[in-house]
Order: C-alpha cells, then sequence, then structure tokens
C-alpha cells in the first residue's frame, strides 16, 4: 500500500510474512487474551514516533514490519541529533502518557480490558526505554556515546536481564525473563 506525503513521496508499508505468521500464532496461543491489548500498545508507540516525524519535517519513505521490529525508514535521515533523540523518544512517551490517562480512567472505570492496556503501555514504554538492542533506549544512547560506550552500557543490562530471567525461571518456572536475557545477550555480542 502506498500513500502520498506532504513532499510527494510515496510512503511505502509492508509486512514480512514471518511477521503475520507469528502474530497469527501468539493470537491462537493465547489464552489470557493479552496479545491484542499488547499489540494496541505497540501501535500507540510506533504512532508517537510517526507523529514527531511529522512534527519535525521528517518525510516518511517506508514501514516495514518484521518479525521482532517496525522499521520507520525516512526519506531525509540525516536530521539534528537533538531531533533525532526527539523521535526516538517520542514512542515511550506516547506509552507512557497514554497510561497516565488510563491510570485516571482505571481509577473510576475498573474494567480489567483497561487494566491490560495501561498495563501494556508501562511495559512497551518501559522495554524500549532500555538500552537493548533493537530498542530507542539504545539508539538514543548510540546518538550520544561511542559505539563501544553504547556496547557495554546494552552488554550490562542483557547480563543483568539473564541473571534475574534464570532467578524466575528456576524460582517460577516462567522462561520469559530467561529469553530476553538470552536474546538480549546475543544481539549485544553481535
Amino acid at each position: 500500500m502506498n500513500k502520498h506525503n506532504k513532499r510527494g513521496h510515496k510512503t511505502k508499508f509492508s509486512v514480512s510474512p514471518l511477521f503475520l505468521i507469528i502474530v497469527t500464532a501468539l493470537l491462537l496461543l493465547d489464552k489470557t487474551g493479552a496479545v491484542p491489548f499488547c499489540m494496541l500498545c505497540a501501535i500507540i508507540h510506533e504512532t508517537g514516533h510517526i507523529i514527531v516525524m511529522k512534527f519535525v519535517g521528517a518525510d516518511i519513505k517506508e514501514i516495514k514490519l518484521s518479525p521482532f521490529a517496525v522499521d520507520i525508514n525516512r526519506t531525509n535521515a540525516s536530521l539534528p541529533t537533538h531531533k533525532n533523540i526527539f523521535i526516538l523518544s517520542a514512542g515511550f512517551v506516547f506509552n507512557f502518557i497514554f497510561a497516565l490517562v488510563l491510570y485516571f480512567v482505571f481509577r473510576f472505570y475498573p474494567e480489567k480490558w483497561v487494566g491490560y492496556i495501561l498495563a501494556g503501555n508501562v511495559f512497551v514504554g518501559v522495554f524500549n526505554f532500555l538500552p537493548l538492542p533493537n530498542t530507542d533506549g539504545y539508539n538514543i544512547l548510540k546518538l550520544i556515546f561511542p559505539q563501544n560506550i553504547t556496547r557495554i552500557i546494552s552488554l550490562f543490562f542483557a547480563i543483568l536481564f539473564s541473571f534475574f530471567g534464570m532467578v524466575i525461571l528456576f524460582k517460577y518456572k516462567n522462561p520469559f525473563l530467561c529469553l530476553f536475557g538470552i536474546y538480549s545477550l546475543v544481539f549485544s555480542l553481535i
């Protein structure tokens, strides 16, 4: 699907087949009903990036949905550092603002689905704030520090998550944080 932006460039939208397979599997295997709410939180996050890109005058060339990331490519990729930090921060800031609004909604309207979206926005915001590979926090650090410092910080957090993940795995028999830590560790070392 292509859409013209304000300068006449087409914005290309593509979806990886593997992304569709993973989303379908998650939806089919989800016994909690939380996956659609997490997907909504991811949409809120990416919408934050797109709105701020438009605000700072960046043209969106392509939006790609891939298995572990949403790539938003710009036609004018060379923006000043402060604008890039503003764009990268927008995703998790939108998640936190949305979570704050939902917190007040939840106090007066304590429905389970409101709580799920509230928790999902906090999770997506915090996760993307962390300095782990493929997150906004990591990309912000890359703009501020030399690559070797960014890798050391990322590796520290990946080791920390791996350690706590193993503790949770052995204590509660929940492998999620352990797998997340191993994933982060592998991408920190690459």
